[in-house]
């Protein structure tokens, strides 16, 4: 019920409209999106921007998983958090 509050997103949506989005896809975007916005970090010690999660299980664990699934690119701000 959060999620669906925070994003409009609801389950009947994505059964009835579907997504042409794919991981690789939407990676590719959130990447272009931090380098249009000046995000990305300037260099390994001096970042620009944080991916603030609760916790490591995020990134460190599911993430991890989800990119060797996948084999899409690594986002640029999920090297540290």
């Amino acid at each position: 019920q959060f999620c669906t509050e925070l994003t409009g997103i609801t389950q009947g949506l994505i059964d009835k409209e579907g997504s042409s989005n794919t991981i690789e896809s939407v990676v590719d975007a959130w990447n272009e999106w931090c380098f249009v916005n000046d995000l990305l970090p300037q260099s390994e010690h001096l970042a620009n921007a944080c991916v603030v999660t609760c916790g490591d299980w995020d990134l460190k664990t599911m993430w991890s998983k989800q990119q060797s699934t996948s084999k899409c690119n690594n986002p640029c701000l999920f090297h540290s958090w």
